[in-house]
């Protein structure tokens, strides 16, 4: 760990907080109570596809020393950010990689955890598509995925608003 930090939370209090039901050892003791048999957290592999700047994986990173981490996303800005906040904290266990889901095999790994936030919900059918087959391909056989659809009452409103913010901000 770097002088610049104490700790991956303490770097991350500009971006967004991590995710609480996508993460894994949340996502183990559901397994567990549907009579699944997850891997245990502390070593396992996850991926993060829609990963931003990796405010939900950094943190399990440092927590998780022997666990493998991989995040992917299609925006360099976003990867180009995780990739320095894992460098300035010394986190040798996380890899962030600037891939679209319809062009990424994940290198062919499989995973005992895939958490996939909001990226349902954003993307067309074939990317959708795409994204359920690069799961399928890429959970281990006791692998547990998360994968998220916002449906709550009036969530395309807030969208529409966020966006409109969003291009009146620009610049």
């Amino acid at each position: 760990m770097s002088n610049q930090f104490r700790s991956v939370e303490e770097a991350f209090v500009r971006l967004n907080s991590p995710i609480p039901q996508a993460q894994p050892e949340q996502l183990a003791a559901i397994a567990r109570v549907r009579g699944m048999t997850p891997c245990d957290v502390e070593r396992a592999a996850v991926l993060e596809i829609g990963c931003g700047s990796g405010s939900n994986l950094l943190p399990l990173a440092e927590r998780y020393p022997h666990a493998r981490l991989l995040g992917l996303d299609d925006a360099p800005d976003k990867i180009a950010a995780a990739q320095r906040t894992a460098a300035e904290a010394g986190l040798g266990n996380i890899e962030f990689r600037c891939e679209a889901i319809g062009q990424t095999s994940a290198g062919g790994e499989t995973f005992d955890y895939i958490i996939v936030p909001d990226v349902y919900s954003w993307v067309d059918e074939a990317t959708r598509n795409a994204l359920l087959v690069l799961c399928q391909r890429s959970l281990a056989p006791y692998g547990v995925a998360y994968i998220n659809y916002n449906v709550n009452p009036g969530w395309r409103l807030h969208d529409m608003l966020g966006g409109m913010m969003r291009f009146a901000a620009r610049g």
